[in-house]
């Protein structure tokens, strides 16, 4: 009998808050429309950032993760090198080579192999001046790369120009975007008569590297004619381009394909992973737009408790009838609080929904896999009905404070 009597009870309260919304039918469209945006606008963006963060993520790892790097190991010394062609005469002069002259195609023959790219950074071993005459620019400390032709590919880079030239002994350069900003070199497709200085000597300009990234700032030459600057190639580096999920499998075997006589002079290692940075990626998308939606919420409280403060003046007589027949404060209270909760609850609803739309559009058009989080969409009405409950609590409190006999006479 007792928990009939607590079920007629919590009848006889939605029942009146239902007429009151009913009775109230536009503010109640207004208040779970604007539930319904925020609530939305917080799963979506939530969702949205799942989806960027699960796309960079991929991103990231098929580039980071098809990339490796053979370099000597730090511990070889120079006699150690075990290829029995590591000096030749260069214009009377010795050059002392530590990797095969064949190391481009030894590393192609290998079928996970896509691209093979060598590069000596010149700039580092010898120390070389750059300058352009015609605007009378000079560096000091120009970074100076010697490449192999597909360098660029291998490392992903947008190069454009003569870049087969790089496999020359021609004096030719590539220039990234900054530096050539730097040299005041025109971005053209003729460059004919477009020429600079390094070490002293004329280097026609036929290239570019597009992009900021971190080759921008640097000047590439052919290998060849770096490594007869530099006189050594111990500082050279070997970087190779897998097929899709290759990447730590070419890192097992490319010493042994490029030295098999002496594969522990060489160290070979995929590029950083970018796990970290991907997880930081992900981490600051959904900072912001947690941040985001707090506010839309916070906002949305506020929505609410000022039109309930404004439904508690209205219905001061209506209160102060309901105290004057016996309704406790307590149930007052009650009443104000399951109407905020019902507006938050069904606001919330409509906001998963509505956050669910979004996703799958965006996703849509952004050419991501939509990943839609059950957890997220069903914590839609919890999280409306909490807001709405939060938002309902003063002006519930002021309702029940209300004075049954001061409600009747200023009516």
């Amino acid at each position: 009998m007792r928990s009939e009597t607590r079920h007629d009870i919590a009848l006889d309260f939605l029942a009146d808050v239902a007429i009151e919304l009913k009775t109230q039918a536009m503010r109640t469209i207004l208040l779970t429309s604007a539930v319904a945006l925020s609530i939305g606008a917080l799963l979506a963006s939530m969702g949205i950032t799942n989806n960027a963060a699960h796309a960079i993520d991929a991103d990231l790892a098929a580039s980071t993760g098809r990339q490796v790097v053979v370099r000597l190991a730090e511990d070889t010394a120079p006699e150690e090198s075990g290829a029995p062609s590591n000096t030749r005469k260069s214009g009377g002069e010795t050059i002392q080579r530590e990797y095969p002259s064949d190391t481009v195609e030894r590393l192609q023959a290998l079928s996970a192999v896509q691209h093979v790219g060598v590069m000596l950074p010149v700039s580092q071993v010898h120390g070389v001046t750059v300058a352009r005459p015609a605007t009378k620019t000079t560096r000091d400390n120009q970074s100076v790369r010697a490449v192999t032709s597909d360098y660029f590919a291998a490392g992903a880079a947008r190069a454009t120009g003569a870049v087969s030239l790089m496999d020359s002994e021609l004096p030719v350069a590539i220039l990234g975007e900054a530096a050539a900003k730097t040299f005041e070199v025109p971005f053209t497709a003729d460059l004919t008569g477009v020429s600079m200085l390094i070490d002293g000597r004329q280097f026609a300009v036929v290239g570019f590297v597009k992009g900021d990234g971190m080759w921008a700032n640097d000047v590439f030459i052919p290998y060849t004619v770096g490594l007869g600057i530099a006189g050594n190639d111990r500082q050279a580096e070997v970087l190779l381009h897998s097929k899709v999920g290759a990447g730590s499998q070419v890192a097992k075997v490319a010493r042994l394909a490029l030295r098999p006589e002496a594969p522990q002079t060489l160290a070979a290692s995929q590029v950083i992973s970018a796990g970290a940075s991907r997880g930081k990626v992900a981490n600051v998308l959904g900072q912001q737009a947690a941040w985001i939606g707090g506010f839309l919420l916070i906002l949305t409280m506020l929505l609410i408790t000022n039109s309930m403060v404004v439904s508690v003046t209205s219905r001061t007589t209506e209160i102060g009838i309901r105290r004057a027949l016996g309704a406790s404060r307590s149930a007052i209270a009650i009443t104000f609080l399951v109407e905020g909760a019902l507006v938050g609850f069904l606001g919330g609803l409509a906001g998963s929904v509505l956050s669910a739309l979004v996703v799958l559009v965006v996703s849509a058009f952004s050419g991501w896999s939509a990943f839609l989080s059950a957890v997220w969409l069903a914590g839609g009405p919890l999280l409306g009905t909490a807001v709405g409950v939060l938002a309902s609590v003063y002006p519930a409190v002021r309702a029940a404070r209300v004075q049954p006999a001061i409600a009747v006479r200023s009516n």
